[in-house]
């Protein structure tokens, strides 16, 4: 798996890869400053104390909840993109790594969309349910953090493996893949879930989580079919 991980950051020079990056990093960008911007508005104008110094202390809490809050909300968001730019991530790993792999399984667009706005709803839907919890934990240092890489390691790990595998086998077959590698898919997906909480490093997370994928389904593949 670490050699998977150097895999991903070595193709970080490949010029077909790093347009993907850019592209990754704009729509990054976008995405956390619209949930940033909203989550601020939603907070900053509701009015909860009457008293002005109350309510000030109150502001400022809120503005560090704005960053806890698109921090723990944007793996959902920024997963719903990855549709987008999936088929030029794997392609760019594919023809590096695996040159003599058969042409992917043709998926219309509507199927790729669909399915990553379930994959990103289920994993905004879970870490809102949880969001009580988070803020619970908040201050209960590792404790907060444990949860949730424990959480959404298995969330982002399910999602990402099933954008990856559905290029090569159909849903049933998806399903089973995963169940059967579920310990190497929460790996990745914990290390994803921490790269997201990595300033700055968290934008380049769609793109190279898909790649950190795409090298552990064909290494579970190989190793299955050895």
């Amino acid at each position: 798996m670490i050699g998977d991980l150097f895999k991903t950051i070595g193709q970080l020079d490949d010029p077909r890869f790093l347009r993907v990056i850019l592209k990754s990093i704009a729509l990054s960008v976008l995405l956390f400053a619209v949930l940033w911007a909203g989550l601020g508005a939603l907070l900053t104008q509701t009015e909860l104390l009457q008293t002005a110094w109350l309510e000030g202390i109150a502001d400022l809490f809120g503005g560090l909840l704005v960053v806890a809050l698109t921090i723990i909300l944007f793996p959902g968001v920024a997963i719903m993109v990855v549709g987008l730019f999936l088929e030029d991530v794997c392609m760019a790993v594919e023809a590096r790594h695996y040159p003599s792999l058969p042409p992917a399984r043709r998926q219309s667009i509507a199927e790729i969309v669909a399915t990553t706005i379930r994959l990103g709803l289920t994993v905004l839907a879970i870490n809102l349910l949880l969001l009580p919890l988070y803020l619970i934990l908040l201050f209960v240092p590792p404790l907060n953090l444990l949860l949730y890489y424990a959480v959404n390691g298995h969330l982002l790990g399910r999602e990402y493996f099933e954008l990856v595998a559905l290029r090569r086998v159909p849903p049933d077959d998806v399903r089973h893949l995963r169940r059967r590698n579920r310990a190497a898919v929460w790996t990745v997906g914990a290390i994803i879930a921490f790269l997201f909480t990595v300033p700055l490093i968290g934008l380049l997370v769609p793109a190279l989580g898909t790649a950190l994928m795409l090298h552990t389904y064909q290494r579970r593949i190989s190793l299955a079919g050895s």
